[in-house]
């Protein structure tokens, strides 16, 4: 019997030796032999990672307005972009108090499924831009969950846009010096409104142009809608008005959903950001969205944090998005 549970204990310590080696390379990203998950069935990068840059080695532009001193804010809540009574057609504008009548301005789009979310969520990152000069322009647009169907939310950006763009002097912004950004559906959005504003069939009117557009946890591609959960595909059919976004009767609308539908050459340069770990958004749309972009012609860089989820990508590519911003709205 001694001898027996002498046995047991050093198969136990060798064993418990295996899966901690195991366990610990895997975490590390190691790759380990006998994996319980075949190469097959994992995701395989299309691209190689582009370089996260330091500060020194890509420091801020020259531009018209220097992004390097910072000034304080002010802020007016709840414009109406709109005249049709609609309360979700609202935007809050921060501006820098830079002693300038006009100003380029940025677009922000929140995020939240399509479902939820406000553009007051997004006050902060709207009021650190605002302090290297650039004016920001948060809005809303109509939910799902309000009977938005689509292309409802993106006609609401687009008509936001048009509205700053119409009344730039009023609001002090330059109105041939913008561009959008948004994050997780607002990335979406972004990538929609960037791509397609030259279209005039969408909407019924041709948008104003911008001069790029940041795309944080929003890459969306056709290929990789599968790679959604349940929750995330059953919002995009809702959204489309749609069974499911796989039936042959949606094709219609899902084309006219998918930003890649809109992309050519004449369009503007956009950066992406993703996070490597993000659950929500598989970081594989934002692997293809990269270099279809760049088939397109279109000028695009790619950023992906590899510790971070869904959010957290603005705050951890900060002067990477003021040196986009910088050098796209002095051109």
């Amino acid at each position: 019997m001694k001898y027996l549970w002498t046995a047991i204990i050093i198969l136990a310590l060798v064993g418990g030796g295996f899966y901690y080696s195991t366990t610990h390379k895997t975490l590390k990203g190691e790759q380990v032999g006998g994996s319980l998950f075949p190469v097959e069935n994992q995701v395989v990068p299309v691209i190689t990672p582009t370089p996260i840059p330091s500060q020194n080695q890509n420091p801020l532009p020259t531009t018209p307005f220097d992004v390097t001193t910072t000034y304080k804010t002010s802020s007016k809540t709840n414009l109406a972009y709109a005249n049709d009574g609609i309360a979700m057609h609202a935007f809050d504008l921060y501006t820098p108090l830079d002693g300038k009548t006009v100003r380029p301005f940025v677009v922000f789009i929140h995020g939240g499924g399509f479902i939820t979310g406000d553009k007051k969520e997004t006050k902060a990152w709207a009021q650190q831009m605002a302090t290297h000069g650039f004016a920001v322009a948060t809005v809303n647009y109509r939910l799902e969950t309000q009977g938005a169907i689509w292309p409802e939310p993106l006609c609401d950006i687009r008509t936001a846009t048009k509205y700053l763009v119409d009344n730039a002097a009023t609001l002090g912004l330059d109105g041939t010096h913008f561009a959008i950004a948004g994050v997780s559906a607002g990335g979406i959005l972004t990538a929609q409104a960037t791509l397609s504003a030259n279209d005039k069939n969408l909407c019924g009117f041709v948008a104003p142009f911008p001069r790029g557009g940041v795309v944080s946890s929003g890459s969306f591609m056709k290929q990789d809608i599968p790679l959604f959960k349940k929750a995330e595909l059953t919002m995009v059919s809702g959204l489309l008005g749609c069974a499911s976004w796989a039936d042959a009767s949606c094709a219609p609308k899902l084309a006219v959903f998918l930003p890649e539908t809109y992309a050519d050459k004449n369009d503007p340069p956009m950066l992406l950001l993703h996070g490597e770990k993000d659950t929500t958004v598989p970081t594989q749309h934002a692997r293809d969205f990269y270099p279809f972009l760049q088939g397109k012609g279109i000028d695009v860089s790619l950023k992906l944090a590899p510790d971070l989820g869904h959010p957290g990508l603005f705050d951890r590519f900060n002067t990477e998005t003021i040196q986009f911003f910088a050098g796209v709205l002095s051109k």
